[in-house]
């Protein structure tokens, strides 16, 4: 597969440069105007209390404005642009492909619910105090206001879908309704007029309503069982999303060999851990080894040793901005652990870092077993803040790139991530064996995801066997060995977590090449300075002509 050329360009570089100017401007304030809880997530509050048009039209119109918007790109030649504007033609190139591969292959909006329809959610308005009390609460009020009216336009999309992805959203609309019948009332308690509060409870009341008939009706709905892209548009979801044009079994030898290694190093970490013990031994005592505190007090202990073990190792640096740990709302415990970081525009606003606690529906047993080790939760905080997806999200979408802020590429976000959490285990934790299972569990785990992607996707692997795959491979317990199977078969991109990782890696190796003597903390800053844009793009602005186009070590 190749890049795609124009048939005639601008007739001079002046020109070419104005044309994609214009259009990357014109892209981003269209992009906000159909997504607008990007732009408030952002820190463009003129959106506030606007949602999506869900319906069958609005997606056809949003289709129609991509591909006018990837044809308007492929008419500028990219031989009349500096090496950062190519980047960023060629990075708006792969944001829409992803966004039509999504809505046509995935079916993002009709069968896989777990994308766009997350911008139900208000919590940003709660959980940010980035305007008074009263303006919060008016731009809440409004957000509640639309979701019975986008909900039923999601009914005349939706189709029938695979159980999985079925309950999986059946439970984040149960918790969303719940979130809106609870938490408003504890962050808005300040503000007694009793029309305003009036307003809301009406508003929280009907938007709740709509969300628990929609689970309702998803729940009756017939069932589609087929999730499985098939090698073709597996291939072709590959590039089409980060240009990888590797061919699917070497992606899959790449992971087996991988787990092998991993393996290995876990069995030598148990030896320095726990001398004599067999692997399960080994695991099983690290994994007793939870956080006495809870896991939300001893995140928040984390977060600060790692910022500290950053600054005084020089490994990159920190932007300000405060990290604030707290549990997951109810509708958002699909995994262990996710973030929200502080919008670009906005000034002096805290992130999170929201920390799952176990299903309380679940046995007393898997319970247990969903709370996190402190070695494990450790990877988990690498991974989310430092140096993982708050530092990259706080430096990615603040420079020169126009599409950073609102944009990313799925295999540098979480590549850059996973490459993290064994960067951080040397440079600032030492290597300490127990800390290395940790590591080692949820590198064990990336690699199970490669293959159960390929697998679900491509091999006729079921989900069933996804989960066994994950409890014996990567030693998960059975909540999290399900959801990850689960996650699999509506998400192929979870194969990136570690397919990533490896572009980074070799990225890696090919810049210190070309640049002896530069020091870890250069390699990063170079990384992390043009936006979360494709590896494969952004190896030839960080090698030049030395990129040999291989993607992997």
């Amino acid at each position: 597969m190749s890049e795609e050329t124009p048939q005639g360009g601008a007739s001079t570089a002046e020109d070419a440069s104005e044309r994609l100017d214009e259009l990357l401007r014109e892209f981003t304030g269209g992009a906000y105007e159909r997504a607008p809880m990007i732009a408030v997530n952002n820190g463009l509050h003129g959106y506030d209390g606007l949602l999506p048009d869900f319906s069958p039209e609005g997606t056809q119109a949003r289709i129609a404005w991509l591909e006018e918007m990837r044809a308007r790109a492929l008419g500028i030649d990219a031989g009349g642009l500096a090496a950062d504007e190519q980047l960023h033609r060629d990075y708006l190139i792969v944001v829409i492909d992803t966004d039509l591969f999504n809505i046509r292959e995935l079916k993002v909006l009709e069968n896989n619910t777990w994308f766009d329809y997350l911008a139900l959610d208000p919590n940003l308005y709660l959980s940010r105090d980035y305007a008074p009390l009263n303006a919060r609460m008016d731009a809440y009020v409004r957000h509640a206001q639309r979701i019975p009216a986008a909900v039923a336009a999601m009914r005349r999309t939706i189709k029938p879908m695979p159980t999985g992805h079925a309950a999986g959203f059946q439970t984040y609309l149960d918790g969303l309704a719940e979130f809106v019948t609870t938490a408003p009332y504890l962050v808005f308690a300040d503000i007694q007029d009793p029309g305003r509060r009036a307003i809301m409870k009406d508003a929280n009341d009907r938007a709740a309503k709509a969300l628990t008939d929609l689970a309702r009706w998803i729940e009756a709905s017939p069932r589609n069982e087929q999730f499985a892209l098939g090698p073709e548009k597996f291939a072709r979801f590959l590039w089409d999303l980060e240009r990888i044009d590797t061919p699917i079994e070497e992606l899959k030898a790449m992971a087996e060999r991988d787990l092998e290694r991993n393996m290995l190093a876990m069995r030598d970490a148990c030896e320095s851990f726990s001398p004599g013990s067999s692997l399960e031994e080994c695991r099983a005592e690290v994994a007793s080894r939870k956080p006495t505190d809870g896991p939300v007090a001893a995140a928040t202990r984390q977060v600060a040793l790692l910022r500290e073990r950053i600054l005084e190792r020089d490994i990159i640096s920190i932007p300000d901005g405060e990290v604030i740990v707290a549990e997951s709302p109810p509708h958002m415990r699909s995994g262990t652990a996710y973030i929200s970081v502080a919008g670009p525009y906005e000034e002096r606003m805290p992130s999170y870092y929201y920390v799952s606690p176990p299903d309380p529906s679940w046995s007393a047993e898997d319970q247990g077993a969903y709370v996190q080790s402190e070695a494990d939760l450790m990877t988990t905080t690498t991974h989310c803040v430092w140096s993982g997806h708050i530092l990259e999200a706080l430096r990615c979408h603040r420079p020169g790139n126009p599409l950073a802020a609102f944009t990313y590429s799925y295999a540098f976000c979480e590549g850059w991530c996973v490459y993290s959490e064994e960067m951080m285990l040397h440079e600032a934790l030492d290597d300490d064996p127990e800390l290395a299972i940790g590591q080692l569990q949820n590198a064990l785990m990336g690699d199970v995801r490669v293959l159960v992607s390929i697998g679900l996707h491509t091999g006729g692997m079921t989900i069933d066997e996804a989960e066994q795959m994950f409890r014996t491979e990567a030693f998960c317990d059975p909540a999290s060995a399900r959801e990850e199977a689960v996650r699999g078969s509506f998400d192929p991109g979870n194969l990136f977590y570690t397919v990533g990782k490896w572009m980074v890696l070799k990225l890696r190796d090919d810049w210190f090449a070309l640049h002896a003597g530069r020091s870890l903390r250069d390699f990063h800053e170079a990384f992390l300075s043009y936006g979360d844009a494709p590896i494969a793009l952004l190896r030839r602005v960080l090698l030049g002509d030395t990129d040999d186009g291989r993607l992997f070590p």
